[in-house]
């Protein structure tokens, strides 16, 4: 194995998945209580449920059911139906210019077995929305327009 081939091996080894595709959001003048509210607002009634949560991170799951995995089948019935829950992980880092908030989505598939995968959510979308997300609780806390209506114009003119 060449010097290239080994380094694109080693490298999702050496980084540590969670950290490579973290959103990041720094919000003033609030506390992890007040986050973990505003993020439940939003997530539970999106189907979300609450796992954990306190002064350091908070946990939600959205349990996906049997879905269809490419390469990847169940250890009894050899079919590639498994089933699938997504992640949130929220951490929270108090720094001196206000609450660094850290989000995280992982996905969970599980086999029949009890055989389990973890593997975070590919850069996209879904790492958009995640940041859309942070952006919208951050202008929530803070009292200023999100992200989305920052952008957009005024109709009465």
């Amino acid at each position: 194995m060449n010097l290239r081939c080994l380094s694109l091996f080693l490298l999702p080894v050496l980084i540590r998945p969670d950290r490579a595709i973290a959103q990041r959001v720094l919000i003033q003048n609030t506390t992890p209580e007040r986050v973990t509210e505003a993020l439940k607002n939003r997530l539970l009634p999106q189907g979300f449920q609450f796992v954990n949560g306190g002064a350091k991170q908070l946990v939600m799951t959205l349990d996906r059911g049997m879905v269809r995995q490419a390469n990847s089948f169940d250890c009894k019935t050899h079919v590639n139906l498994l089933h699938v829950v997504m992640e949130l992980r929220f951490r929270y880092k108090q720094k001196t210019s206000g609450l660094e908030v850290s989000a995280f989505e992982q996905v969970i598939a599980s086999d029949s077995c009890g055989e389990h995968s973890r593997r975070p959510v590919s850069p996209g979308v879904e790492l958009e929305h995640l940041q859309q997300l942070l952006d919208q609780v951050r202008g929530e806390l803070e009292g200023s327009p999100t992200s989305d209506s920052a952008g957009k114009a005024d109709s009465t003119h």
